[in-house]
């Protein structure tokens, strides 16, 4: 027969498994190899996410150098030494949908403040078709937002519609160009930039000066 244990032996067990309990998962952000030994044993996911963090702690920093190697380790622990993984996870989670709804919300004032500027060029933009004058372009779709003339040929650039994406704003554009007062051909130019780097639209006013070149002809009317 097994001999009774000790009731101080029992309760020492009992407290270090409560203690091994409550350290699972625990980050000791010590070092990056105690980092490593720290994520052992998580998923594939939460072992990507918390590499990924210690992998921006160091943007920067110029990695021959030891004092950047300190502070990119020091940036390290204050982001993970002593929470959980689980719990960083969550903390990445979070900022990741509040950056994503604020970019989201950002696009869609964007593209907002473009479709309504361009409200009338966007039912009318495929209508504007080589052999119609001048005159009938400006009535369809307005003075145009940018021109680029020479003595023999005028060059119209139009704002006509906007969209968006996860990433990216989409803009569509078209290029009319008119040789003696009748359109000669027209090009759509779709153009797109990152959510981050857009901004509102400024005032538009006609110019003058060189239309970039386009990339394909209008020719989904």
């Amino acid at each position: 027969m097994l001999k009774t244990l000790p009731t101080a032996c029992l309760v020492f067990i009992a407290l270090a498994s409560t203690s091994a309990l409550l350290n699972a998962g625990v980050i000791d952000a010590t070092s990056l190899e105690t980092i490593l030994r720290s994520i052992e044993g998580e998923s594939e996911h939460d072992i990507a996410v918390i590499k990924k963090l210690v992998r921006e702690s160091s943007d920067g920093l110029d990695a021959s150098d030891p004092k950047a190697i300190e502070q990119a380790m020091d940036r390290v622990r204050s982001k993970l030494h002593g929470k959980t993984v689980g719990g960083v996870v969550l903390e990445v989670a979070i900022l990741q949908n509040a950056r994503d709804s604020a970019l989201e919300q950002k696009a869609k004032t964007i593209v907002r403040e473009y479709r309504s500027r361009w409200k009338k060029r966007i039912a009318s933009f495929r209508s504007v078709d080589v052999g119609m004058t001048k005159d009938q372009l400006v009535k369809l779709l307005g003075a145009p937002d940018f021109q680029s003339n020479s003595e023999s040929v005028e060059n119209y650039l139009y704002g006509c519609d906007a969209a968006h994406n996860e990433e990216q704003i989409w803009l569509l554009k078209i290029a009319v160009e008119i040789i003696d007062g009748k359109v000669s051909d027209v090009k759509r130019m779709d153009s797109h930039i990152g959510i981050e780097d857009a901004s509102l639209p400024k005032e538009v006013n006609s110019g003058t000066g060189s239309i970039p070149s386009s990339t394909s002809r209008l020719d989904s009317r």
